[in-house]
């Protein structure tokens, strides 16, 4: 495995891996590649891999459909299949292209990403902050889509693209009610309160910002890691601070113990582990080496989410999973068929933006070292014993996949979240979220939340 950024299970128990090789400043050479790993005899170890699409330009993201994949490779949206069963795609197609800014410099950290199934039958994705004029291949530019300052989502089948609230950086998920959440490298966990598709049109009102922080402590709140810190992060730090390089002087000059690197929040939404972890989140930090861990919880009703260590781990200074290796690096996460968390560990020497190293710095490192290496770790509750792949009720994986394999079939479910709720479909629960709007210094606005 190499450089695993992204992971897909299909209907059969498949494994796509999109690994971004060209990671950071080798884009040109289209390095990147899905690969597809096969556990042949059912022991929930892969024995079987086959390189399923290849020479892509940083490819991010992968999303199954239709016995194929969607493909996040900035500036396209792909769609790769495999039709005579030998484990390579045959078909591709160009579904979408223009994500990014036209003529500029694509920033490998903040492409588009995060492709998934959503709770409306859509496919959903993040523009990573970079947004992009985007429209199907032959359709003239004077009709693209602007997604400046916006996530999307569009129907697999018509091709409809709509923006949507958003943006992430690396990093959005839908927990089990499909509330969806986001992250970005210094703010590590936020949700979001509303969707366009919610709300009528008021020319009159401006609505409050749908991306809401709802970490306890903050954005970039203190981690706790084990691995040493780096020699030329704490130079770097000593410069900023002294003024000798530009850069933003993060944590009041600390080198490291808040999140500067946070990525691919994942909302646990698998059986494996006990119900107390049911729509939690899970983030990396991935330049502090470790995964941390959050509880999402609704105080006396409230309509805004707070998210909170587990009791007692902010005393014992540690986090759910970190490392000694400075090496670690878990830039994503996914719910597998069986229940358990899998973590791409991209295992990389040098995960720093390349544009935020200072040229003294830069020319002593060797930012490809690690190119050739990658890991994915499942993590297994104890005691668990791996379950037969097959659909359970527990678990939100087999859920959404199947009302994805429904849809395939032209038999839809009803959207997960039906518009206009705020977690439900019942009257209260709309006017629970109308008022939420209200004391959100929005009281003209009127919302399909009002509507019986």
């Amino acid at each position: 495995m190499t450089d695993p950024v992204d992971l897909e299970f299909d209907a059969e128990g498949r494994l796509f891996v999109v690994e971004m090789r060209g990671y950071s400043e080798r884009r040109e050479e289209a390095l990147g590649r899905i690969k597809l790993l096969i556990d042949e005899d059912g022991d929930g170890l892969f024995d079987k891999a086959t390189i399923y699409a290849e020479n892509l330009k940083w490819p991010t993201s992968a999303c199954c459909y239709d016995g194929g994949v969607f493909v996040a490779a900035s500036p396209d949206l792909l769609y790769f299949k495999d039709t005579d069963g030998d484990g390579v795609a045959e078909v591709k197609k160009t579904v979408f292209t223009g994500f990014g800014p036209a003529g500029g410099r694509l920033n490998m950290q903040a492409l588009l990403n995060s492709l998934q199934w959503g709770p409306d039958n859509r496919i959903w994705g993040t523009t990573g902050r970079l947004g992009g004029q985007v429209r199907r291949p032959g359709q003239p530019a004077s009709e693209a889509l602007d997604l400046r300052g916006a996530d999307f989502s569009f129907d697999p089948v018509s091709l409809d693209l709509r923006p949507e609230n958003g943006t992430a950086q690396f990093g959005m998920s839908f927990d089990s009610e499909g509330r969806r959440y986001l992250c970005s490298n210094s703010n590590h966990l936020q949700w979001v309160a509303w969707e366009r598709s919610w709300l009528d049109d008021n020319p009159y009102h401006r609505m409050p910002s749908p991306v809401v922080n709802v970490a306890v402590g903050g954005g970039a709140a203190p981690v706790f890691r084990s691995s040493p810190d780096e020699p030329w992060r704490i130079v770097r730090t000593r410069w900023r601070v002294s003024g000798v390089v530009k850069g933003i002087v993060e944590g009041g000059g600390r080198v490291s113990g808040y999140f500067t690197s946070a990525s691919g929040v994942t909302l646990y939404v698998g059986d494996a582990f006990p119900d107390s972890y049911r729509d939690t989140a899970f983030i990396g930090d991935v330049g502090s080496n470790l995964v941390h861990h959050k509880v999402i919880h609704r105080r006396n009703g409230a309509i805004q989410p707070l998210a909170e260590r587990i009791a007692g781990e902010f005393d014992k200074r540690t986090e759910f999973l970190r490392s000694e290796d400075n090496w670690f690096r878990p830039v994503n996460f996914a719910n597998g068929p069986d229940g358990c968390l899998y973590v791409c560990d991209m295992y990389r020497e040098v995960i720093e933006h390349p544009w935020s190293l200072p040229a003294g710095i830069k020319r002593h490192l060797d930012l490809n070292s690690g190119n050739d290496r990658g890991r994915i770790w499942r993590i297994v509750p104890a005691g668990h014993s791996r379950p037969p792949h097959s659909r359970r009720p527990d678990n939100g994986w087999w859920r959404r996949l199947h009302r994805r394999l429904a849809y395939e079939k032209g038999s839809p479910a009803e959207p997960l979240l039906p518009q206009g709720s705020a977690g439900g479909a019942n009257l209260e629960d709309r006017w629970a979220l109308a008022f939420a709007l209200h004391e959100m210094n929005t009281p003209e606005v009127m919302t399909k939340a009002w509507r019986t």
